[in-house]
């Protein structure tokens, strides 16, 4: 992924976050199955966890807005989420009954990815419970029955079924007869008046 110079995003850095996005949530699920087997984890193998669970949160976000700004320097879920589609925010908020709440929560949690990859624990005790705790270990499944745990997982699953929502309702027939080799700019820019026009359409979850 470039690095982002210009308050103006640029069409092609979607298509980077969007690649980026699905690769970690991919290696993620992966990483799940390693970690269930293993059950037992240490401190800092549970914060990278997080930590991961984090960025793909950011990434996900990332190849959805479509808010001109300087996005790829932004970590914070926090801001992320106010810069998501409103018809987005909306559902999410209805199905959790919460609105102040999740910015709340996002506030206590928002540099999670920064903290937890250099093992910053200070907002680790957030996704510590007792009851998934063995001598100074997680036991990792118990794991989403801690709150703020299953608040992230869950708000990772809204991002995916938005996702799923968009590719349903993107008309690829406008640049599938197109080479990418030849005619990229124009796929990329047809993909982003997409995005943005499908952004504009009622949103009812998958969930």
């Amino acid at each position: 992924m470039k690095n982002v110079t210009s308050k103006i995003r640029t069409d092609d850095e979607i298509i980077n976050f969007h690649e980026a996005f699905f690769a970690e949530y991919e290696n993620l699920g992966l990483l799940k199955k390693e970690l269930s087997e293993k059950d037992k984890l240490p401190m800092w193998q549970y914060a990278n966890y997080l930590s991961r669970i984090a960025f793909c949160i950011e990434l996900g976000m990332k190849s959805i807005i479509t808010i001109e700004d300087n996005i790829g320097n932004i970590h914070c879920l926090d801001k992320l989420y106010s810069m998501m589609p409103d018809v987005f925010r909306s559902m999410v908020e209805k199905k959790t009954g919460w609105q102040k709440e999740i910015i709340e929560k996002l506030e206590s949690i928002k540099n999670i990815f920064v903290e937890f990859r250099y093992m910053e624990f200070q907002n680790l005790p957030l996704f510590i419970d007792e009851t998934a705790l063995d001598n100074g270990h997680i036991i990792f499944s118990k794991v989403e029955d801690i709150p703020n745990f299953g608040f992230v997982i869950n708000l990772l699953e809204e991002i995916m079924d938005y996702y799923i929502f968009l590719n349903k309702n993107i008309d690829r027939t406008l640049f599938s007869s197109l080479n990418w080799e030849t005619d990229s700019d124009k796929i990329i820019k047809i993909y982003f008046d997409e995005l943005k026009r499908v952004q504009s359409l009622s949103y009812i979850g998958i969930r």
